[in-house]
């Protein structure tokens, strides 16, 4: 190829997490919906669909996840903006007028924001035109939507993790991948105003000891 075919002027990046959603959902729940989000998307304006980051910034216990969980799979800040950096500047290098970069986990946007400004900031300064947009699909979510699905009040997106609306969107584009016979029914997450490090019990019976130890004190 030489650059992007001239009926092609936007390029969708599709960015996620690996990280756990519970027993019924896979690990890849943020990258699988934002990589069919956007593929829908691309289909209706005629944009390319880049590969999935397949992995984000560290999973955090007060949006409902959390490093210490086992599989959960995370990136630094610093790995992060540089990847995006990196492959947005590809893009505009390849002649894409404008990169969106579709954001799938909550703790990616600040990241995927420096790392795209940085790739658009250095292209125009080279004369580029292109330009670039960061979103996230949930934004996009209107309160009719959500009334419909949360017929009891809508808690917030910080403990719409593994929830309602994720596992809906799962069962409407990957219904293969769920199993909802291993669905928990409990009330929603009381989160603390702050945060604890280490995070929480991992893995080790020695370091949920020690963590519990911890907390005792």
């Amino acid at each position: 190829m030489h650059g992007l075919p001239l009926q092609v002027s936007t390029v969708i990046i599709p960015t996620g997490a690996t990280e756990q959603h519970g027993p019924h959902l896979p690990l890849g729940v943020d990258a699988m919906l934002s990589r069919a989000i956007a593929a829908e998307v691309a289909r209706q304006v005629g944009a390319l669909v880049a590969p999935e980051f397949s992995y984000g910034y560290k999973s955090q216990p007060r949006s409902g996840g959390g490093n210490h969980r086992l599989g959960t799979t995370s990136l630094g800040a610093a790995a992060l903006t540089g990847m995006i950096d990196d492959v947005v500047s590809s893009f505009i290098d390849q002649g894409a007028c404008n990169v969106i970069v579709l954001n799938g986990h909550f703790e990616n946007y600040q990241f995927l924001y420096e790392g795209l400004d940085n790739a658009v900031a250095r292209a125009g300064r080279q004369g580029s035109g292109s330009r670039g947009v960061l979103m996230s699909y949930w934004d996009f979510v209107d309160e009719h939507t959500l009334a419909q699905v949360f017929p009891d009040g809508f808690l917030g997106w910080d403990i719409e993790h593994g929830g309602v609306l994720e596992t809906s969107l799962m069962l409407l584009l990957h219904p293969e991948l769920v199993d909802m016979d291993r669905v928990v029914d409990h009330p929603p997450a009381v989160l603390t105003p702050y945060d604890i490090f280490p995070e929480g019990p991992g893995a080790h019976p020695r370091q949920r000891a020690s963590f519990h130890r911890w907390i005792a004190c």
